[in-house]
């Protein structure tokens, strides 16, 4: 009797442990966003919370959006091994390991949350200010990904970017798929870029480029 009541009581501990891990979060310090750190892939497999970071615009340093990446880790793993063991901090200067992380054919994601009114105009300026570095001259895809934002986006409200092994990219506004673009590794990548690249649309990114691997070491565990 004595051995089955510590047996359920250990199945139990387990239980709220898987529970607790499940429920952990993340919280991007200058907004107070959080995000959880562990989320559920298309393939099934588990992606980790890598970073969050606040974009912030204009010399008043206004707070536009937080952001958070998350990666799968071990396909991470295998595509960086270059950098195996090093920390965000270690990398913050290292644009080969940016690049390489845009290009990396695994599952990864970035989920923006706006803590204040944009209109859909600014924020395809601001994609297409991003994504001209990258592209010369700017391919029809690309430019069906900048004309896809055309409603305004509001305080609280979400976008969310989902890079796919094989190349393919998903739009998600407020969480509704706006449009899936299918085996374009080169678009999927550029995308990443618009957050990595080493000619960015601004300076206040240089922060949010940093953010967003701040936690890189947690796919070496």
């Amino acid at each position: 009797m004595v051995g089955r009541m510590k047996r359920a009581i250990v199945v139990l501990l387990c239980v709220a442990a898987a529970v607790a891990a499940a429920d952990r979060q993340v919280v991007e310090k200058e907004t107070g966003t959080k995000f959880a750190a562990k989320l559920k892939g298309a393939s099934g497999k588990s992606l980790v919370c890598v970073g969050t970071a606040c974009r912030e615009k204009t010399m008043f340093a206004v707070n536009v959006y937080a952001i958070a990446h998350w990666v799968e880790a071990a396909g991470a793993k295998a595509a960086l091994k270059k950098w195996k063991g090093k920390s965000g901090k270690a990398l913050e200067k290292d644009q080969a390991f940016y690049d390489a992380l845009s290009k990396a054919d695994v599952e990864k994601r970035l989920r923006l949350v706006f803590v204040r009114d944009v209109e859909s105009k600014k924020i395809r300026e601001a994609f297409e200010d991003s994504l001209k570095n990258t592209f010369k001259p700017m391919p029809k895809v690309v430019k069906e990904f900048v004309a896809l934002w055309k409603a305004d986006l509001k305080e609280g409200n979400t976008m969310e970017l989902r890079s796919l092994p094989g190349g393919t990219l998903e739009a998600y506004q407020n969480d509704k798929l706006l449009k899936r673009f299918e085996k374009n590794k080169e678009l999927a990548a550029g995308v990443w870029q618009i957050w990595f690249q080493q000619k960015l649309a601004d300076g206040y990114l240089k922060d949010v480029k940093k953010g967003l691997v701040s936690g890189i070491g947690a796919i070496w565990k």
